[in-house]
């Protein structure tokens, strides 16, 4: 059976998905939306309603220095506790080559 004009476009889009490279999909450097170390909790909440992202880099002095990933769902229960040391809320950032291909980066997501 011979495939149909939508079938055949599903399958150049897999193909195609299956070759990009990560760099090609990355965001800009100065795009990237982080969080200094150093903020205040009180100061981090401001921060993340602008940010919009659910999950945001941490660095220390500077972006170079990545110490950890933010989710925005881990912090939003302590959000009435002035003194909540959001640190500990920190997750083990996760880095990925630029060269990886994509289907390769998301089976290692599903992992």
């Amino acid at each position: 059976a011979s495939t149909t004009a939508e079938e055949q476009r599903i399958l150049r889009g897999i193909v195609k998905f299956g070759n990009i490279e990560v760099r090609q999909i990355m965001r800009p450097r100065m795009e990237v939306t982080a969080f200094n170390k150093e903020l205040s909790f009180a100061d981090l909440l401001p921060a993340i309603i602008d940010s919009g992202y659910s999950r945001v880099p941490v660095y220390e002095e500077t972006m170079d220095r990545v110490v950890g990933v933010l989710h925005i769902k881990d912090v939003l229960p302590h959000m009435y506790s002035p003194g909540f040391d959001w640190h500990t809320q920190l997750r083990d950032p996760y880095f990925v080559p630029e060269g990886q291909q994509r289907d390769d980066l998301l089976t290692e997501f599903k992992a």
